[in-house]
């Protein structure tokens, strides 16, 4: 009993590990997406004045939406764990850390329209 418990635990905290990196994937191609945008808009000239950018506001929402899509599966995976008794980083301290990059996104995305 004591060895199943024990290997429950290092299972669960495989998991929060796997959490934790695939958040930090989503939060990488986000801003991978983010700068794609601003690179787009501020680089491309088109004959066609909107192409920039639509293809620019497509990437940067694409990565704002990938920011919001990443903390929501974070926030469940972690409560998952949290009810399971494994201690996680506090949805607190991850927001704090994506909200400023949430906030870039958003504000490159109302500068390309100013």
């Amino acid at each position: 009993t004591d060895l199943s418990e024990e290997r429950t635990q290092l299972a669960l905290q495989r998991t929060l590990w796997a959490a934790e990196a695939t958040l930090n994937s989503w939060l990488r191609t986000a801003m991978a997406a983010v700068a794609a945008g601003l690179a787009v808009f501020q680089f491309v000239s088109s004959a066609i004045q909107w192409v920039a950018p639509a293809i620019a506001s497509i990437l940067t929402l694409t990565g704002v939406g990938i920011y919001l899509f990443a903390l929501w599966r974070y926030a469940t995976e972690t409560k998952r764990l949290r009810a399971a008794g494994v201690l996680v980083t506090p949805m607190w301290l991850v927001s704090v850390i994506v909200t400023p990059l949430l906030a870039v996104g958003l504000l490159a995305l109302l500068l390309m329209f100013r």
